[in-house]
């Protein structure tokens, strides 16, 4: 059975909100849909984000429908209707807004619906207290060495440019400035915090950074993590992990959460020096749009 599927309106926002969670956002980037039964109600809703600044090649969706209504048919029309209007767009791939874990259910039901695994990332969680005495003779190795340039200096997020840490994260991470901003310098609901988040500098320009919120008083979690390439895998990798380290430690939290993607071997390199190990592996799924 096919079912109408169009724009959310009015209170049909509301209930978008409620059954997509996070993925209901009304951020302009966002559009979010609805698909209407028999009585003209609401049975299920979609949730379609666009490329950043910009309408881009790759598109987002996540859909949920009413429990009552599950394996009628509403899943495929909220699909079709969110692969047509990115396709209508320019869009050429829709990805799962959502993370799931591996081989779990959710992965299976997104595989079903024609969507295929291309990203993998890992949960990874780590008491500070052990992994910070790990880590002192490896920072100290580094510096006897000498392999820490002499004008390469740590500063919170709070002494930075925060222009230029935003830059920085547009270049290597994406997102948007718009969205950026506000987390960097405390306005949005939930920012980076400005003391324990820290910026790696060299030369007077920021070339690396950690960037962490508290969930919870006893827990750090790390949102974004970068550093420039040329100096990757080596002494900024352990300087940058051992000031955060440090920092979160002096806050009074005795846990440290953050997540790599695959590519990320150094950090998990890093990870098993001091210790720590992965809590969850999860997985984003994706499939081809055909031009409209």
């Amino acid at each position: 059975m096919d079912f109408n599927v169009r724009p959310a309106e009015g209170a049909e926002v509301r209930l978008c909100r409620m059954l997509l969670g996070n993925e209901g956002c009304t951020h302009p980037h966002y559009q979010l849909f609805v698909a209407e039964g028999e009585n003209g109600l609401p049975v299920g809703v979609g949730s379609l984000r666009s490329g950043a600044e910009e309408l881009g090649d790759y598109w987002t969706v996540h859909i949920e429908v009413v429990p009552t209504c599950r394996s009628t048919g509403v899943e495929a029309s909220l699909l079709a209707y969110a692969r047509s209007h990115a396709a209508s767009c320019g869009a050429t791939t829709l990805q799962t807004m959502r993370w799931f874990e591996r081989d779990s259910e959710e992965q299976l039901l997104w595989t079903s619906r024609g969507f295929a695994p291309q990203g993998v990332r890992y949960m990874h969680e780590i008491d500070i207290g052990p992994s910070f005495a790990r880590m002192a003779p490896l920072i100290e190795q580094v510096r006897e060495h000498g392999w820490i340039p002499a004008d390469a200096k740590i500063v919170s997020l709070a002494e930075a440019d925060l222009q230029q840490v935003c830059d920085l994260h547009l270049k290597y991470l994406g997102g948007s400035m718009r969205q950026l901003l506000p987390l960097l310098d405390g306005t949005a609901p939930h920012p980076y915090d400005r003391q324990a988040s820290v910026v790696l500098l060299c030369g007077g320009q920021p070339i690396g950074f950690t960037l962490g919120w508290f969930p919870e008083p006893a827990v750090c979690e790390i949102s974004a993590n970068v550093l420039a390439p040329a100096v990757r895998l080596g002494w900024a990798n352990v300087l940058l992990k051992y000031e955060a380290l440090q920092r979160v430690m002096a806050r009074g939290a005795t846990r440290f959460r953050f997540t790599t993607m695959e590519r990320h071997t150094d950090s998990r390199k890093t990870l098993r020096w001091v210790g720590g190990g992965t809590t969850r592996v999860e997985v984003r799924l994706q499939c081809a749009l055909e031009r409209a």
